[in-house]
């Protein structure tokens, strides 16, 4: 038996036609859904940062040469820490800029 005894031509075509306007219209709703869905994630980005926008007046005299650097980690941590909602832990280490023979390139090079 062949397909053409069960099936017209005509019939599998507008079948085929209908699968891919089906799955040509899916995907233009999902592209659309997820165009939405970010502008709304970034309208209430916007929403809660005006709520915690803050006016900060700037010094009278800025000279940063003055201030010392765990100075400034310590004003970042406390200022990170005011304004965030969770319980972070956040760990300043000073690195010394060590040796290392993997990352030495005198030792990739030959003769």
């Amino acid at each position: 038996m062949t397909l053409n005894l069960i099936f017209s031509w005509k019939d599998i075509l507008i079948g085929s036609g209908i699968g891919i306007s089906v799955v040509f219209i899916a995907l233009t709703l999902l592209i659309f859904a997820f165009i939405g869905l970010s502008k709304l994630i970034k309208f209430k980005q916007e929403i809660g940062r005006n709520k915690k926008s803050v006016k900060v007046t700037p010094p009278i005299s800025s000279n940063s040469s003055d201030i010392p650097a765990e100075v400034s980690a310590a004003i970042g941590l406390a200022i990170a820490l005011y304004f965030s909602e969770e319980k972070d832990i956040i760990t300043i280490k000073h690195i010394e800029g060590r040796y290392s023979p993997w990352n030495s390139k005198k030792y990739g090079l030959t003769n």
